[in-house]
């Protein structure tokens, strides 16, 4: 995701959609009177992805063989403690 500019008008119409899009990863420059005035970045780490509810739908959906999962579930090791 690279940066997206917008206004400080934008910025104070819609706070939370822009907090938002900063946490999933987007940075901005916010602008005043089209001139570049302060930046605004996801912090490092661990980034959200957004994912489509018809794709969350899609994946729900999907039927589970349940005797291939229990398979790969006893062939899978130990977690260490």
């Amino acid at each position: 995701m690279g940066r997206k500019e917008i206004s400080e008008q934008q910025f104070r119409d819609d706070p939370d959609a822009i907090l938002l899009e900063a946490a999933a990863g987007r940075a901005f420059v916010i602008t005043r009177d089209g001139e570049p005035i302060a930046s605004l970045s996801p912090l490092p780490g661990e980034r959200r992805v957004d994912v489509a509810p018809a794709v969350v739908a899609s994946i729900l959906a999907t039927p589970i063989d349940t005797e291939d999962f229990q398979a790969d579930l006893d062939a899978a090791e130990a977690p260490v403690t």
